[in-house]
């Protein structure tokens, strides 16, 4: 067979084409253009056999380094105005996976824990002041504890909103009081509303008492099972940015995840002990006044 063809091939073969100014790096030593693969430089001849792998090592450290300080600002400007999973998603992160302590409480669960705290209160109500006649500090204690520990089993179970409980505390203390109200009014033969300053006082600090004490138990299981809140998010991110409003670009990120990250933590720890301070001194007030 005749080498014609082949020639013919090899001549219309396009040539190889020159290494591209992005292979090309700068040699450390006389700054020269040479190729990103070289081991000497063809210009100084210094051998570059350790440096040329330490210098690539830096280069994909220094890209990785900025694509996560990207991924952090993205997520950190998602958080000021969203709600953290929506942000996580959008920023392009890991999601992670759902628990059962991550589910939103469905109708029944919600009737539970609203009327069970109530049918307890008014029962303990019910034997302390009328069967056992016993002191109302007792009732005031139970009044507290009761709820602090419905509130803490249902935030332990379940993923709650605060915008939601809050309303659900009130309801609690209200319809635990009324129910208490309606059950004396009913077996003393006396009046069911309050007659005076004085008893609307009491009720109302009756039922602010129940309802702090609900929202104890809340921010508690927050704390020990270190969960999560949108609301004490956002709420932490915007502290934190208003602190470091005047730090450089450059460092502003780690330093506003640092801020983010102690707000968060302050703000778990002392919001269930200040719950706690007034859901005891409104439900001891009236009492001392009497």
């Amino acid at each position: 067979m005749s080498d014609r063809p082949k020639l013919a091939a090899a001549a219309a073969a396009p040539a190889t084409a020159p290494a591209s100014d992005a292979a090309l790096v700068s040699c450390p030593y006389c700054t020269e253009k040479i190729a990103a693969a070289a081991i000497v430089c063809k210009h100084c001849h210094r051998d570059l056999v350790f440096f040329m792998p330490l210098r690539r090592d830096i280069e994909a450290l220094k890209s990785r380094v900025e694509s996560l300080e990207a991924q952090n600002q993205r997520l950190t400007a998602l958080l000021v105005g969203d709600d953290a999973p929506a942000a996580v998603a959008r920023a392009g992160l890991a999601v992670p996976a759902a628990t059962d302590r991550d589910a939103a409480p469905g109708v029944v669960a919600i009737v539970g824990f609203l009327l069970l705290p109530v049918a307890l209160l008014v029962l303990a109500h019910a034997a302390i002041v009328m069967w056992f006649d016993l002191s109302q500090v007792y009732l005031r204690i139970v009044s507290v504890a009761l709820p602090a520990c419905m509130g803490f089993a249902m935030s332990a179970r379940f993923r709650v909103r605060l915008a939601w409980q809050w309303p659900m505390a009130a309801a609690i203390g209200a319809i635990a009081v009324t129910l208490m109200t309606a059950v004396i009014a009913y077996s003393d033969d006396q009046p069911f509303a309050p007659q005076d300053a004085r008893e609307w006082r009491e009720v109302t600090y009756y039922v602010l008492s129940i309802a702090f004490g609900h929202m104890t138990g809340i921010l508690a299981a927050l704390a020990v099972f270190h969960r999560r809140n949108n609301a004490m998010e956002r709420l932490s991110v915007r502290l934190a940015a208003a602190l470091t409003a005047g730090t450089p670009k450059q460092g502003r990120a780690q330093k506003l995840k640092r801020y983010t990250e102690s707000i968060r933590e302050f703000i778990t720890l002392v919001t269930p002990i200040l719950t706690a301070l007034v859901s005891i001194a409104t439900g001891v007030l009236s009492l001392m006044k009497k």
